[in-house]
């Protein structure tokens, strides 16, 4: 024989003591050790991801400033071959008729596209790039080494 619910019907629902907890739709809720476990899931995959975005930016950095410099020495080489010499600073490659460059790209490390004077590796530090109008040479302006223990200023 059924079991008869409050109002005396045999109707087959279930006890509110077989129901448990229930929260304001019909749901069962959630026990604080079920949530203190979620949390303590996400802060282990939180504490895994964060270190390896940062490292991930660096190395998205450090090709930025790498391509930006092939593309500057590419442009240099292109100067040179029209005009039998390399030019005074780096904005003359943008003023070229056609110009060879559109704007003279940043580094990527600071993201900056000032240019200083020739000596890479003893030169402020504080971003852009260095630039050696007699041999073409340019470096950036940047002081420390990345993550792969390079410095800046020799790439």
């Amino acid at each position: 024989m059924r079991e008869q619910n409050k109002a005396g019907h045999g109707c087959g629902k279930r006890r509110e003591s077989d129901m448990g907890h229930l929260g304001p739709i019909g749901r069962q809720a959630f026990t604080l050790l079920e949530i203190v476990m979620v949390l303590v899931v996400v802060g282990l995959l939180v504490s895994i991801v964060v270190p390896r975005m940062h490292i991930v930016i660096e190395e998205a950095k450090i090709a930025t400033t790498k391509k930006n410099l092939e593309a500057l020495r590419a442009a240099l080489e292109l100067y040179k071959r029209d005009n039998n010499r390399y030019p005074p600073n780096l904005w003359n490659l943008t003023t070229t008729e056609p110009p060879i460059l559109r704007a003279v790209p940043p580094e990527g490390i600071l993201g900056l596209n000032k240019e200083i004077g020739w000596d890479p590796c003893t030169a402020d530090g504080l971003g852009g790039w260095t630039f050696n109008g007699t041999y073409g040479d340019v470096a950036p302006n940047v002081a420390g080494i990345d993550i792969h223990g390079d410095k800046y200023c020799e790439y």
